[in-house]
């Protein structure tokens, strides 16, 4: 009985733009503001303009990267790729 997550990572790069989402993942991050944060490790392809995580699929990925968006209420807003469907069984 719960949430669960479906869809795919469309690599709009916002939720590596989530302060609150990268002291939790807590490695480096780069300050550019009160209420914004950039993770090192992304980068922009500049063929496709697509948002790409540099460790995506290796070991020193942060757990809770992997794990975002854990729950409708951490979607980072409706464009997102993932979504929850609620099931009692």
């Amino acid at each position: 009985m719960g949430w669960i997550r479906l869809g795919k990572c469309l690599q709009c790069g916002k939720c590596c733009q989530l302060k609150n989402l990268l002291q939790a993942a807590c490695h480096e991050q780069t300050i550019v503001s009160d209420k914004n944060a950039v993770c090192k490790h992304l980068s922009i392809d500049e063929t496709t303009g697509l948002h790409v995580c540099l460790i995506f699929g290796k070991k020193e990925r942060p757990e809770a990267c992997g794990l975002h968006p854990s729950s409708p209420k951490s979607l980072t807003d409706e464009d997102c790729g993932y979504f929850f469907i609620f099931t009692d069984s």
